[in-house]
C-alpha cells in the first residue's frame, strides 16, 4: 500500500498506481473507495476496454452492495422489536413467547448471533416444563420451521437444532384453531369450548387448541399469547359477530394504539390495503373499524375452514360442537370480555356506513353475506347502495 502511494506521488497519473489503489481498497471492502480508483485510472486512460469493464464491474458491486444494505436497513427495524419483545417476554417467564419472538429475529436477521443465547435459553426452560401444552404444539410444523431458521444461521449447530425437536411432543391429533377478530366473540368461544370439556385457551394454546384474531398471519410471534405459524395442520374454524353490532366495539378496542396499528401492518402486508391511507380508507373511528372488519375477515375467509361459528346465533352451537367433536351448550356464566367502558367513549350509527367508499363497502357487503348474516347485509347494501 505504501508502495503504491508513494508511486502515485511521483509519478501523478500513474495507471499502475490507480489499478493497485483499487485493488487494495475492494480487498478491505471499501467498493465505493475502489470505484473512485477504477475511474481515476480509465479516465488517464479513456480508449483502454480493460479498465472500462473494470470500472463497470466495481459499479455493479457496488450496486450490489447498496441494494443489499438497504434491504438489510429494513429488516432490521421489525428485528429489533422482535428481539425487545423476546427479552421482555422471557423475563417475565414465558419462554414459549420469548421462542417464538427470537426466530422472529432470525427469520428477519439470519446473521444475528446474540439471540442464539436467549434461544437456548427459551428452548432450556421450556424442556424443563415439558407438560407445558404449548410446547406439543410444535410438533405439527413448529419444530421444523424453527430448525430450518436456525440451521441458517453459521453459529446456529446441531446442538440447537436438536434441541428444538426435542422439546416437541407430537400431538395425538391436529389442533382446534379459533379465527376471527377482536372484539368479535374469541374469548367467549374459547370458554365455551372449555365448559364442555374441551382445553381450548383463548390467545394461549391447550391441550386442545386456541381461539385466537391474530392466528390468520401465520407467523411465529405475536404481540400477545401465543404464535402458532403455519396453520395448515390444525383444524380451523371461524369466529363471527354481527358486524353492526360489532363495529361500534371494533371502535371502542382501536382507542388502543397498538391492536389497532398491528393489524393496519398486518393488512397491509397481506393485502396492500393500507386502512391508515385517507385515499382508501375514511378516516375516522368508523371507517377505521370498519376497513379493518372487513378486510380481516377477508383474509379469514380466504383460508378453507370447515365451520362458521357466529357468537350471536346460539343455533350455532350445534355445528360447533359437531366440528370439535363434543357437544356443546351454552350457559349465562360464561365470560364474555365485554369492555362497556370503551364503547361508552364512542360514537357510533349504521348511518356512518353511507360515506365508505365503493371498494370498502363493497368488501364489507360480501364478508356480511358469507359469514352468514343477511339482516346486516340487506341494511347495509340500503345504506352505501351495493347489492
Amino acid at each position: 500500500m505504501r508502495n503504491l502511494e508513494e508511486l502515485r506521488r511521483r509519478v501523478p497519473g500513474a495507471v499502475i498506481a490507480e489499478t493497485g489503489l483499487a485493488a487494495v481498497a475492494r480487498a478491505r471492502g471499501d467498493l465505493r473507495a475502489a470505484l473512485g480508483h477504477r475511474r481515476a485510472a480509465l479516465a488517464l486512460r479513456p480508449g483502454d476496454a480493460r479498465l472500462a469493464a473494470a470500472v463497470e464491474a466495481a459499479a455493479a458491486a457496488l450496486r450490489r452492495a447498496d441494494s443489499a444494505g438497504s434491504q438489510a436497513a429494513a429488516a432490521a427495524a421489525p428485528a429489533d422489536q422482535a428481539e425487545r419483545a423476546g427479552i421482555e417476554t422471557l423475563d417475565r417467564g414465558e419462554p414459549a413467547a420469548a421462542l417464538g419472538h427470537f426466530l422472529e429475529v432470525l427469520r428477519l436477521a439470519p446473521g444475528r448471533r446474540r439471540v442464539l443465547q436467549p434461544v437456548a435459553e427459551a428452548l432450556r426452560r421450556l424442556e424443563r416444563r415439558r407438560e407445558e401444552t404449548f410446547v406439543r404444539l410444535h410438533a405439527a410444523g413448529f419444530a421444523e420451521q424453527a430448525a430450518a431458521v436456525l440451521a441458517r444461521v453459521p453459529e446456529a449447530d446441531a446442538t440447537l437444532a436438536a434441541l428444538v425437536r426435542r422439546v416437541a411432543v407430537t400431538p395425538a391429533q391436529p389442533f382446534l384453531v379459533g379465527l376471527g377478530h377482536p372484539r368479535c366473540g374469541t374469548s367467549f368461544t374459547a370458554h365455551l369450548l372449555s365448559r364442555n370439556g374441551l382445553a381450548v385457551g383463548h390467545e394461549r394454546v391447550r391441550a386442545n387448541g386456541i381461539v385466537s384474531w391474530m392466528l390468520v398471519v401465520e407467523r411465529l410471534a405475536n404481540p400477545w399469547g401465543h404464535a402458532i405459524g403455519p396453520l395448515a395442520p390444525h383444524r380451523c374454524f371461524v369466529v363471527a359477530r354481527s358486524p353492526l353490532a360489532a363495529i361500534p366495539s371494533i371502535m371502542g378496542e382501536d382507542l388502543e394504539p397498538l391492536s389497532q396499528g398491528w393489524r393496519a401492518e398486518a393488512i397491509r402486508q397481506r393485502t396492500g390495503v393500507d386502512i391508515r391511507d385517507p385515499a382508501q380508507v375514511p378516516q375516522t373511528p368508523a371507517g377505521r373499524a370498519v376497513a379493518s372488519y372487513a378486510h380481516w375477515y377477508a383474509m379469514v375467509l380466504a383460508r378453507p375452514a370447515a365451520a362458521i361459528f357466529r357468537v350471536d346465533r346460539p343455533g350455532d352451537d350445534v355445528a360447533l360442537g359437531a366440528f370439535a367433536g363434543r357437544p356443546v351448550r351454552r350457559t349465562a356464566d360464561i365470560p364474555t370480555n365485554a369492555r362497556p367502558t370503551r364503547y361508552e367513549r364512542v360514537s357510533w350509527a349504521p348511518e356512518m356506513l353511507a360515506t365508505l367508499p365503493a371498494p370498502l363497502a363493497a368488501t364489507l357487503l360480501d364478508v356480511t353475506r358469507r359469514l352468514g348474516y343477511p339482516e346486516d347485509a340487506e341494511r347495509i347494501a340500503a345504506l352505501t347502495g351495493g347489492r
